[in-house]
């Protein structure tokens, strides 16, 4: 039974910095440069998805790179964000079916301590609590995941501006400039992938996990998140792995990523995005911003584009 419940919470501790975090990156740096013989330079920036945008000017060659750049890639189009909400039918993938409320599928004991969370700190999850029972597991754990990530940075950043994250800076940046935009997915696509990817039940079992890990030890879980953001800033990939391994033994067991779920959300989509890049990049010069844990790895992007014939060169910090 704990061991058990030690690798639920695995899944859904690791998941969740995943979505919101993808802090691990590559040689310690998160800017890199892609060049191929008889095509313009593009650059690759692994970025956080919650973070002030002061932290990008502490990033060497960024304001260059995207300056330099004809053409901004990005996970998504942002300019596709308002079509999508205004479809009744995209929101209908974020409501839980009528026989699978929330406090029908958690168990009672946590879905108790998620309503007193509520209560306690309405900011910490964006929704409110007489409607949490209509939406799926997946889209209460992603805000209270989003809000774990901003109360950290509070805590880190007093006074500063809201997290906008590194994605949205650059794509608002973008729209405003008029310079062209290139998503690699859709806004359904994505939505998909994160609020339709298991079942109702399993994704119970792991925001019961998750509610129960911050129950028992909020303080630990806060610090992880501050950390995380810490060595985001610092580009410490060594500092990152070895936090990983601490944070394991300290909050909620061993945060080692499920293989299905990296597969799912890291492995697939980067090999998906590489014929997409290579077309973005041949005749233009391009600036990439990924989630920094699609840089690493045989099967990173950066790896996957090397095999492909690209020269891929840090930016030196």
């Amino acid at each position: 039974m704990v061991d058990d419940l030690k690798n639920r919470l695995s899944r859904t501790v690791q998941f969740i910095i995943l979505l919101l975090l993808s802090t691990q990156v590559v040689d310690a740096q998160l800017l890199w440069k892609i060049s191929k013989q008889d095509q313009p330079d593009s650059y690759i920036l692994g970025t956080h998805h919650v973070i002030p945008s002061s932290v990008i000017e502490n990033i060497k060659g960024v304001e260059e790179a995207y300056k330099n750049s004809e053409v901004l890639v990005g996970e998504l189009d942002i300019r596709e964000m308002d079509e999508f909400a205004s479809d009744a039918n995209n929101s209908m993938m974020l409501m839980a079916p009528a026989d699978s409320a929330l406090n029908k599928v958690m168990r009672e004991n946590s879905y108790n301590s998620l309503m007193e969370l509520m209560d306690k700190d309405p900011n910490l999850v964006q929704l409110p609590k007489l409607m949490a029972n209509s939406f799926k597991p997946q889209m209460v754990s992603s805000l209270l995941s989003i809000g774990l990530a901003v109360k950290a940075n509070e805590k880190l950043f007093p006074g500063n501006d809201s997290p906008m994250g590194v994605d949205m800076i650059f794509e608002n940046r973008a729209v405003k400039e008029g310079k062209e935009i290139i998503g690699l997915e859709s806004m359904t696509f994505q939505t998909k992938l994160l609020y339709d990817n298991k079942s109702i039940k399993k994704a119970a079992e792991e925001l019961s996990d998750l509610i129960d890990c911050l129950d028992s030890n909020p303080e630990a879980v806060i610090a992880s998140s501050e950390e995380l953001a810490k060595l985001y800033v610092e580009q410490n990939l060594e500092g990152l792995l070895k936090l990983a391994d601490e944070t394991s033994s300290d909050i909620c067991p061993a945060l080692t990523m499920d293989p299905l779920d990296r597969k799912l959300m890291v492995d697939d989509r980067n090999i998906d995005w590489i014929p997409k890049l290579k077309t973005a990049i041949k005749n233009n010069s391009c600036f990439i911003i990924v989630g920094a844990l699609h840089l690493p790895g045989q099967l990173g992007v950066l790896e996957l584009l090397k095999k492909e014939g690209y020269t891929i060169s840090s930016v030196s910090k």
